[in-house]
């Protein structure tokens, strides 16, 4: 159990120190533009996801920072019942639940969501008006979309949404008829922008990175910053593409005021106008100093800053190489603790001997021990002797050793000394 807490510390700690490097250079980013933050966060949220599997193709680099996770081992003898033994609880066991049961509860969050989406896609009417068929495919050529993109109308959802990366579906309200042609325009540059960006697949993977850090708020911080630069983003596409700033505000203003209920489930797509996202989005919208275009030098050195703090990461050990402990208890054969026993332990290698007492609770210890190979014995009186050869102790390790001892075998002894007086009878039978 010791492998799987040691696992979930190494997994909090290096994701800890990925998403702490992204949110310092977001702010280093500040005046990039929106793809190239939604770039950082985006690997961000990758690294985190894929640091437990780099960990083990990796060659290993060890960096002693975190402290090592006890190891507890059945000594010889047998195991000691639990209404005898000392009753401790199983931390590394219950921590490893919580986490699973957390992780667990985010995926199934997004599955739900993935199959309402299934569930609304399959009731939406297709989108047959000439114009905005007319819209989609001009829109699709301006962004040299080459998949095939369904528009779909639906009365079950109250804004704009886009899923879906071999066949992506954009999904419109059911009001879409009454819209003005501009701001069908907006809409579909916006949403196709989504499609081009593949920005549902980075919408998964920041859930994703959320159901394996749900205890993180850096997770969950760095998972609301993506999906606020990838809506920026797609708004600075439709700037790019000729909309006039104020008209695109006024437009998103006019769509959020229908929204008055969240659609958790819909957690699976990307939409267009969330409330939380929008303050923001709209200064965002009308500050002409804002960098929009895209600059390949910046995004290429971003990944190339991530790589470099995320490798050595996953390649490090945090684990020190410190001097071992061996402990224990030792018993009778009914389980009652054996105060004033003697463990000796034997470094095989060194040919160095250390002895210990256990207390009046049956304990012992051996601390500061260096890694090796151990032969172990504990000797009590009225006891047989048991003991144990060949005891590996890795450096930094805890490892604890009960013994169950059997009674011995009583041997008594009577001996007769005397001598025979002289006398007349001497030798006669």
């Amino acid at each position: 159990m010791s492998g799987g807490w040691e696992f979930l510390l190494d997994v909090a700690a290096k994701g800890t120190v990925v998403l702490g490097a992204a949110f310092l250079g977001s702010l280093l980013l500040r005046r990039a533009s929106a793809s190239t933050r939604h770039l950082l966060w985006t690997l961000a949220l990758a690294s985190v996801l894929l640091l437990p599997v780099l960990s083990g193709l990796l060659p290993d680099w060890e960096a002693p920072v975190l402290p090592r996770a006890p190891e507890v081992l059945a000594g010889p003898g047998g195991a000691v019942p639990l209404d005898r033994a000392p009753a401790t609880p199983n931390w590394p066991k219950l921590a490893a639940a919580v986490w699973a049961g957390g992780a667990l509860l985010i995926l199934a969050r997004l599955l739900l969501g993935m199959a309402r989406l299934r569930r609304v896609a399959r009731r939406a009417l297709s989108v047959e008006d000439p114009e905005w068929l007319d819209l989609l495919e001009e829109s699709s050529r301006r962004l040299k979309i080459v998949v095939a993109v369904r528009l779909l109308e639906s009365r079950e959802v109250a804004l704009p949404m886009t899923w879906g990366l071999r066949r992506p579906v954009v999904l419109l309200p059911g009001d879409v008829e009454q819209w003005p042609r501009e701001r069908r325009q907006v809409v579909l540059v916006h949403e196709l922008a989504h499609v081009k960006r593949r920005d549902c697949l980075t919408q998964i993977l920041a859930q994703a990175a959320c159901a394996l850090h749900w205890f993180n708020p850096l997770a969950w911080a760095a998972a609301r910053r993506c999906a606020i630069e990838r809506e920026r983003a797609c708004d600075d596409r439709v700037l790019e593409a000729g909309t006039r700033a104020s008209e695109y505000a006024g437009h998103l203003l006019d769509m959020a005021r229908l929204l008055h209920y969240r659609q958790d489930w819909a957690l699976a797509a990307v939409a267009m106008a969330r409330r939380s996202h929008f303050e923001g989005r709209l200064v965002a919208i009308l500050d002409p100093g804002l960098r929009r275009a895209r600059s390949r030098r910046a995004a290429v050195l971003t990944g190339v800053v991530l790589a470099a703090v995320a490798f050595p990461l996953a390649a490090m050990r945090p684990w020190p190489p410190t001097a071992g402990v061996l402990s224990g208890v030792v018993y009778d054969g009914t389980y009652a603790v054996v105060p004033g026993a003697q463990v000796v332990l034997t470094d095989r290698a060194r040919r160095v001997e250390r002895r210990a007492v256990t207390d009046g609770e049956g304990a012992y210890s051996f601390g500061a021990l260096p890694a090796g190979r151990y032969d172990w014995e504990v000797r009590a009186r009225g006891f047989m002797r048991l003991g144990g050869r060949d005891i590996v102790l890795d450096a930094g390790s805890a490892r604890r050793l009960d013994a169950v001892l059997r009674l011995g075998m009583v041997r008594e002894t009577i001996e007769v000394r005397g001598t025979i007086p002289p006398g007349p009878d001497r030798g006669r039978p």
